[in-house]
């Protein structure tokens, strides 16, 4: 908060001072010159002070101005003094607002000069005191016009840093948020995979238990126990994903988070129950496949369980096959049925209609990785899925 005297009112307050000071000395000295002052003299020592007035926007004419009128009424009327005062404000305030400057220098020599050889004892002062007054009132100015100077990048550089402050906080802020926001994404991903697929499996096993219960009680017992399998696996899943949540960031690509059976070496099971739900599906990992980094390798599982998925829930699709190959430098994820695929001429009422997220959620794991996803129907009916991963070096088996 400024004070008073940095406001508008406090300055012009400090301005209509100091031009009545220079005049009161130009006064005392008047009443007692002799012989005394013509009422000309008079005139041009109010005329100097009021000139003050004007000194912060135009420092430099106002020195011109008092110099002159001191010099003019010692020279021509013969009066000492008369705006010495005057001139002595006005050249403090050049020193402090223009500083030593090419138009600046000479308009201050002039004043020194003019005030000590040309005037006759001003405010009664040898001229050696006068010179000595000049350099001081010059010197004063500079002194302030310095530290003003200073004060203000000081202030500048506060402003700056306080800028700074504010844009580092605002993007700390956003940073927090999106990093949030990805949290929440990969853990909607993980819950929409776990349960879509698992809910899938135990609603076609409940319908097929409910419709064999009486005539074939073994088949009843198959789907449920069926649906026993499915659903204790998703709960390891999703115990996965809430201790993810509560990691203390210890984990290391030595030591990465626990994770349920989402390896390749866990679809043989996943593949397992989507049979059991009806669908015929084969499975061929080529014997090249190396072993995956954990994300990779997640990647891929997630990849296939929810085209397995799609195909069970929307594809009314009698067969499905699942192929894992390499293709240096990349691992090639394939799944493609022999349902309706994305069919205008199919029936428009769904089964089980699907919230869209899943071949979303596809794109995002598989991008995420640096990877690409095709989708798409195939010649003459059905649907495949396509992702293409990188291969890393440097990769950890959890095959």
């Amino acid at each position: 908060m400024e004070s008073f005297l940095e406001t508008r009112a406090g300055r012009r307050l400090v301005a209509v001072g100091i031009a009545v000071l220079a005049a009161g000395v130009a006064a005392g000295h008047g009443l007692s010159a002799s012989p005394p002052w013509p009422p000309a003299a008079w005139a041009a020592g109010v005329a100097a002070a009021l000139c003050l007035l004007a000194r912060p926007a135009f420092p430099l004419t106002v020195l011109a101005a008092t110099v002159t009128a001191d010099v003019a009424s010692a020279q021509l009327l013969g009066a000492d003094g008369v705006a010495t005062a005057a001139a002595l404000v006005a050249a403090a305030t050049v020193a402090s607002r223009s500083g030593v400057t090419m138009r600046s220098i000479p308009l201050l020599v002039a004043f020194t000069c003019g005030e000590t050889f040309l005037v006759d004892r001003p405010l009664n002062l040898a001229p050696a005191a006068i010179c000595a007054l000049c350099q001081l009132a010059v010197a004063a100015g500079l002194r302030v016009g310095v530290r003003r100077d200073q004060s203000t990048r000081t202030r500048e550089h506060v402003e700056r840093l306080r800028e700074r402050a504010a844009a580092a906080a605002r993007e700390t802020t956003l940073a927090v948020r999106s990093a949030a926001a990805e949290e929440r994404l990969r853990i909607a991903q993980e819950v929409h995979d776990v349960l879509a697929h698992t809910l899938s499996v135990v609603v076609v096993q409940a319908t097929a238990a409910a419709d064999a219960f009486e005539r074939s009680p073994a088949g009843a017992k198959a789907a449920v126990e069926t649906i026993g399998d499915v659903a204790r696996k998703a709960l390891g899943d999703l115990r996965a994903v809430l201790a993810s949540l509560h990691e203390t960031g210890t984990e290391t690509e030595d030591n990465p988070p626990a994770r349920s059976e989402t390896a390749l070496s866990g679809l043989e099971n996943l593949v397992g129950h989507v049979r059991a739900a009806g669908l015929d599906v084969s499975l061929d990992i080529g014997g090249d496949v190396p072993g995956l980094p954990p994300a990779t390798a997640l990647t891929a599982f997630r990849v296939i369980q929810e085209a397995l998925t799609n195909t069970l829930r929307h594809a009314h699709a009698h067969r499905a096959a699942v192929t894992v190959r390499v293709e240096s430098p990349e691992l090639v994820v394939e799944v493609v049925d022999d349902g309706w695929g994305r069919n205008p001429a199919r029936p428009t009422t769904e089964p089980w209609p699907g919230s869209g997220r899943g071949l979303t959620g596809m794109r995002s794991r598989v991008t995420n990785l640096g990877g690409t996803l095709a989708t798409g129907n195939r010649h003459p009916r059905g649907f495949q899925v396509l992702a293409r991963l990188p291969l890393p070096d440097g990769r950890k088996e959890t095959r």
